[in-house]
């Protein structure tokens, strides 16, 4: 589903300011050390008033500061996860900290900071930044001071200044590893092979009009096999050859064999209508209040608001507490086995936008354990799931473990020819499985012929509006009338088209896409 967008630096930028070699991430896995706040808040000890002149040494007597946990900062600055408030102009901290024995491998501050900052690794300065980052980024040690670093107890300290807008500070340790790619991972060729066999994707993200959220579609009173095939008919019309639509763990849980022969009913419409499948087992995004769906009567639309009624999957608590980890394990296992060399689905998507709306690195782990779980199947049909603008740790995962690269992308032509380009360095066929964002310049006109330039495939969001009001903009909740460009869908609810141009223009990229030339 679409994000509300932040500010944040890319991680060439990050890169080339904090004097970080790309190559040393792109080929490289993040793994947490020491932990920050955005994974689990750690408790420091600090003073907003100037201390002893050596007040970063090891032995350095702390006791009369105060104890807080991270991060250190003001609500509403980019990318702070408030644990202890911090107002004042500065702020000193201190905290101890283990490594194994052995040390890890290339380790790296992980560190987010508004404003300037010096940081200390027992005693001796590692690294100092000015101005400000919006998240969490990767920062070098000094080569002399990550020497000093031992297996056992370690420490680190830091002193920030904040000078105008927001505040914040925090920072743990982060190994950057060689990736290694899950062994069953297809190799690349593999991957292109299969992407030339078949029509450039070109399709759509589904969720019918009568439905304010995926939970809501699959659920039986919900579940609309005539509507959907009305839906899927004028799809065809256009000619789009797939769809990508969210399968959710909450109508598993409840009624397994109801929701599969559902989902069945559900392929057979689409193959009628020549259209594949991409399914979605897990989503993390949230546009309402609902943080953890549940199984029963779904919420009524409120005017005016976008995707009020919009259910993650499997739900925020869910993805983190780990005695659920079984059940979610067995609905994946049940779904693919069952469809593993099913010629009606076009590839997997395991998870949608990892990490966003506020789950931060709470993902990684029901992630990572979603590709384990999807290789153990070892489907026909490829994995994957899709680089969305999250933490760098989720992007780096993405990028190392899926068989197909996808992306989502909502910005102008030049933004996501630049994003395509960047991605095919990776050596593997390229799908965006989401864009079509009017008011932020993300046009059929403009963007589709950049996607049948570069040979890359192209879900939008969506096909027709309806329950989920996604004519209107991210984060729209007003009742007052909405008078700006429509923002998602190509079709109105009576099945009338937006603008007639788009249309045309996707049939006849379509038409001409039908057998498309080999990828470079």
């Amino acid at each position: 589903m679409p994000k509300i967008p932040t500010i944040r630096f890319s991680l060439l930028l990050a890169a080339l300011l904090h004097g970080l070699a790309v190559s040393q991430t792109s080929d490289s896995a993040i793994n947490m050390v020491v932990a920050a706040a955005d994974e689990q808040p750690a408790a420091w000890r600090f003073t907003t008033s100037a201390p002893a002149r050596n007040w970063f040494e090891p032995d350095f007597d702390d006791r009369s500061w105060s104890e807080g946990n991270a991060g250190f900062g003001t609500a509403g600055t980019p990318g702070a996860i408030i644990g202890t408030q911090w107002e004042t102009p500065r702020i000193w901290l201190r905290r101890d900290f283990l490594l194994p024995d052995p040390l890890p491998p290339n380790l790296h501050l992980w560190m987010n900071h508004d404003e300037d900052a010096e940081v200390y690794l027992n005693g001796r300065l590692a690294h100092r930044v000015s101005g400000w980052t919006t998240d969490y980024q990767i920062f070098p040690i000094a080569t002399a001071v990550r020497e000093m670093l031992k297996s056992g107890r370690n420490r680190l300290a830091i002193h920030c200044r904040q000078t105008s807008g927001g505040q914040y500070i925090d920072a743990g340790l982060v190994s950057l590893a060689p990736a290694a790619a899950s062994k069953t991972r297809w190799e690349a060729g593999r991957a292109n092979a299969w992407f030339s066999s078949q029509p450039l994707p070109i399709g759509f993200n589904y969720v019918p009009a009568n439905a304010i959220s995926y939970t809501e579609m699959w659920m039986d009173d919900g579940f609309d096999p005539e509507l959907i095939d009305r839906e899927l008919a004028v799809a065809q019309t256009v000619g789009f050859n797939c769809l990508r639509v969210v399968l959710p763990f909450v109508v598993w849980e409840a009624e397994a064999d109801a929701f599969k022969r559902r989902f069945e009913i559900f392929l057979n419409l689409c193959e009628k209508r020549g259209i594949k499948v991409t399914p979605c087992f897990f989503d993390d995004c949230v546009f309402g209040s609902i943080v953890d769906p549940v199984f029963g009567k779904q919420p009524e639309v409120v005017k005016g608001w976008y995707a009020n009624g919009w259910t993650p999957s499997p739900g925020h608590a869910r993805a983190k507490d780990p005695l659920v980890r079984p059940a979610l394990e067995r609905y994946v296992k049940d779904i693919m086995t069952a469809h593993r060399g099913d010629r009606r689905i076009l590839y997997w998507d395991l998870y949608n936008e990892p990490s966003n709306s506020g789950m931060g690195s709470a993902s990684l782990s029901l992630l990572r354990d979603v590709f384990r779980w999807a290789r153990e199947i070892n489907p026909t049909q490829p994995v994957t799931s899709g680089i969305w603008g999250g933490s760098q740790r989720v992007t780096q995962l993405l990028k190392h473990e899926s068989d197909i690269i996808t992306f989502h992308n909502y910005h102008p032509p030049d933004q996501l020819r630049n994003e395509i380009r960047d991605l095919k360095r990776l050596g593997r066929p390229v799908v965006c499985t989401e864009w079509l964002n009017r008011p932020f310049k993300s046009t059929v006109e403009d963007c589709l012929p950049v996607f049948i330039e570069e040979g890359v495939g192209a879900l939008h969001w969506g096909m027709v509006n309806g329950r989920t009001q996604t004519d209107l903009p991210w984060g729209h909740h007003s009742a007052i009338t909405y008078t700006g460009p429509w923002q998602h869908d190509i079709f109105r609810p009576d099945h009338s088209p937006y603008d007639p141009h788009e249309i045309e223009m996707f049939k006849s990229v379509i038409r001409g896409t039908a057998v498309r030339p080999r990828s470079e």
